[in-house]
């Protein structure tokens, strides 16, 4: 299936065996479909675990930029070095 919610359900899949690459492929493909602040900070937080600092601060950006919280999970600590690095982010 190529829906967003498709492309969402195969990221999380992805996100539980610690598969960052087919997460964060789901996730673009998502948002090719629609553009939704939520996913991009999702994929924000997929880039930064995987080690795209400068992927992540762009998608954390829009992410806010469309209203979306700035925020990491539990136990992420590359996903919290991207964001002390942002100025002026929301929390």
């Amino acid at each position: 299936y190529q829906s967003v919610d498709a492309h969402l359900a195969r990221a999380t899949q992805a996100k539980l065996v610690d598969d960052h690459a087919m997460a964060i492929r789901e996730y673009r493909r998502a948002l090719s479909l629609e553009d939704d602040p939520h996913t991009r900070k999702l994929l924000a937080i997929e880039l930064a675990q995987n080690g795209d600092s400068d992927g992540a601060i762009a998608e954390f950006r829009l992410a806010q930029q469309g209203g979306e919280p700035i925020s990491c999970p539990a136990n992420t600590p590359k996903c919290e070095e991207v964001l002390s690095g942002i100025s002026g982010v929301n929390r």
